[in-house]
């Protein structure tokens, strides 16, 4: 317990908010597969969308530079892919891993991808 309210009070001593107040969903994973099969060839990126989603990391797998999130949500399961170097510059902890987790645990997590 200990442990979890040092990590609240670091997140509150750097300006953010542990506990969120509201998020809003703009997808899900069902809207988000169909939305973009078949539209972007491989390595595409596309910058220019900005979506909210909300669900359950199922898997998350890192490979130095690169990590993949399978994220599951009410409608369905997507793959997401992050890149160390675009991450870092938004958050420079987004690659740590948090004390204590296990490849096993299932995190409930909130995404705002942009």
């Amino acid at each position: 317990m200990r442990s979890l309210r040092s990590q609240v009070d670091a997140m509150r001593s750097s300006s953010k908010n542990p506990f969120s107040y509201s998020f809003t969903n703009t997808a899900s994973a069902a809207s988000l597969a169909s939305d973009f099969d078949g539209k972007l060839d491989a390595g595409e990126e596309d910058e220019t969308t900005s979506v909210s989603i909300a669900g359950r990391i199922m898997a998350r797998r890192v490979f130095g530079k690169l990590a993949f999130f399978s994220l599951q949500d009410e409608s369905g399961l997507i793959q997401l892919q992050f890149e160390k170097k675009k991450l870092n510059a938004v958050d420079p902890d987004a690659f740590k891993v948090k004390a204590g987790a296990t490849r096993q645990q299932k995190l409930d997590v909130m995404l705002s991808l942009s």
